[in-house]
This record gives C-alpha cells, structure tokens and sequence, in this order.
C-alpha cells in the first residue's frame, strides 16, 4: 500500500520538476537566440569595419586590409572569410575588390541577394565547418574629392562576411550543462523541503495513528488525546469517538450480561 507520504512527495517533486524544466526551456531557448544575435551584431560590426576602411579617389575604390589587425582572415586553423566585390548590376557577381587571405582563390557562394540591410544565412564554409554568413550592400563613405562638381558618385561594394560557429555551439552547450545543473540542484533542493514540510504536515496524523494503535479493543478509552488536529482530520477523530462509544456500550452490555448469568446460577 502506497503511503501518504510517498504520495504527497511525489506529486510535489514530479509538479516541482515539470515547473523548472519549463522555465529551464523557456531561460535556455531565450539565452540561446541572445547569444545567436549577439554572434549576427558581430557579423554585422565587421561589415561596417570594413565600410569603414574603403576609400574612393575619382573612380577608383581601395581598401586599406591589414592582416596584423585583422588576423583571423588568415588563421590557418579556423579562418574567418571575407569578399568584397562591386555590386552587380546583372545577373552574374561583380568584380572581385578584395577577399580575404584564407579564400584563397574560392569564392563565397551567396544563399540570399545582398541588400542595404544585413541578410543572414548559415552554411559550410569553404574549409568544411559549419558557419554563419552575412552579406550587405555599402556605400563608400570615404569619397574624394569630397566635395564640388568633380566629386563623383560613391560605389556601392557588396561585403559578404563568414565565420564559423563552433565558438557559438561551445557557448549553448555551456548554457545546456549549467542549466541542467541548475535544474538538478533546485530538484535536490525542492525534494529536501518538501520532505520536511510534509513530514511536519503529517505529524497530527502520526500521533493519531499511534493513538489508535495503542488501542484495545477489550478496554477502549474514554477518550483519545492525540492534541491539536487540523479541520482534515476531525471527521476522523469524530469517527473513532463514536466507534469506541459503541464499543464500550457493547463492552458494558457484555458485563452485564455475564453479571446476570452469574446472578441466576446461584
């Protein structure tokens, strides 16, 4: 027979459990889409970066790389890529302006057409991993002369930046693991209070029980002293009361009946 206790504590820690593993979810899904948009405005702050270093005299676009600033466009290990070339006014990609040293002589294959504003997609990079690309259209800001009738119109580049996520998927796994200890700690936490609630819950139906263990059928008090009840438990008590009521009546009935039986024998 399955008992009280083990009831109450397993509804407790199982409605306990239910309750944190949704708000775990719910914490991991919205701390997993933060670090993601925190990885995007990363992408997104190289392309301005690079926005920042083109420069235009009359027709002629440059831009300034320098690989002892910038060298994880050519870490052997795991690169980050670059491309930037001319915006293209058909259907083909426009000229090459400049791309990153660990391109090589590859190209980054665009999932979606660039716009003014950022446009994000993930695929393999060109060394295989798994990476996150963004791609814009800028205008060159740097545009000489700057200004009277021989400042010419400013170009527009399309900047296409990737780099892997493995940095990224190491960060929500560390979110995984420290909410799942966090889950399992709370867990160990909640089933330690709440044994000791419930044992103290159970305390008046403990000292009622061992009252009416320690009754005698034969000899049952006038009255069982089991001290304050909570209103759950009075019904019960108010059964017993009328049970050893009828079991003293009978017992009385009893004596009196062998009282007379004795009576009549002499």
């Amino acid at each position: 027979m399955k008992s009280i206790r083990g009831y109450l504590m397993t509804r407790l820690v199982a409605g306990a459990a239910l309750a944190l593993a949704l708000a775990g979810i719910a914490l991991f899904v919205a701390v997993t889409r933060a670090l993601e948009a925190q990885f995007d405005r990363n992408l997104v702050d190289r392309v301005l970066g690079f926005a920042s270093i083109l420069f235009q005299t009359e027709d002629e676009v440059n831009f300034e790389f320098s690989e002892q600033l910038m060298p994880e466009y050519a870490d052997e290990e795991r690169p980050a890529y670059f491309e930037l070339r001319f915006a293209s006014s058909g259907d083909g990609p426009g000229t090459l302006l400049e791309c990153s040293p660990s391109l090589g002589a590859g190209d980054l294959v665009l999932a979606l057409e660039p716009d003014a504003s950022p446009r994000y997609w993930t695929a393999p990079l060109p060394d295989g991993r798994a990476g996150r690309y963004v791609a814009q259209l800028i205008e060159v800001h740097h545009v000489y002369p700057e200004e009277g009738p021989d400042r010419p119109q400013a170009a527009t580049v399309q900047v296409v930046v990737a780099r892997g996520t493995e940095e990224l998927v190491a960060a929500e796994r560390r979110v995984l693991l420290i909410s799942a200890a966090a889950f399992l700690a709370l867990i160990a936490l909640i089933a330690g209070f709440a044994r000791l609630a419930v044992e103290r819950g159970l305390e008046p139906a403990r000292r009622l029980a061992a009252k009416l263990d320690a009754v005698e059928a034969e000899h049952p008090p006038a009255h069982l002293d089991v001290g304050p009840l909570p209103a759950e438990l009075a019904p019960v008590l108010g059964v017993v009361t009328v049970a050893q009521r009828y079991l003293r009546d009978r017992q009385d009935l009893a004596d009196r009946g062998a009282q007379l039986v004795r009576d009549v024998g002499r």
